[in-house]
C-alpha cells in the first residue's frame, strides 16, 4: 500500500500530490471550480474539503510547481 503522503511523478516538473493544508486546497480551486461552479469562492471551497476530510476526503492534484494544473 501507498504511504498517503507519497509523491508520484508523471514527467518533468508535474508531480501528483495530495493537498492537505488550507493553503494547498485554496490552490485548488480554480480547477475544482470548474468542476464544481456551483462553488461561491475559495473559502467554502478551503471549508468544504477541510470538513469532508474528517470522512477521509482527500484532494490528489497534478502539481507544476505551486501551480495547480488538475
Amino acid at each position: 500500500m501507498q504511504d498517503q503522503n507519497s509523491t508520484h511523478s508523471m514527467s518533468p516538473g508535474i508531480v501528483l500530490r495530495h493537498a492537505t493544508d488550507p493553503d494547498e486546497l485554496a490552490a485548488c480551486f480554480p480547477v475544482i471550480s470548474t468542476l464544481r461552479p456551483a462553488l461561491k469562492d475559495v473559502s467554502e471551497w478551503v471549508e468544504a474539503a477541510t470538513n469532508m476530510a474528517a470522512d477521509d476526503y482527500r484532494v490528489l492534484a497534478a502539481w507544476d510547481g505551486g501551480q495547480v494544473l488538475g
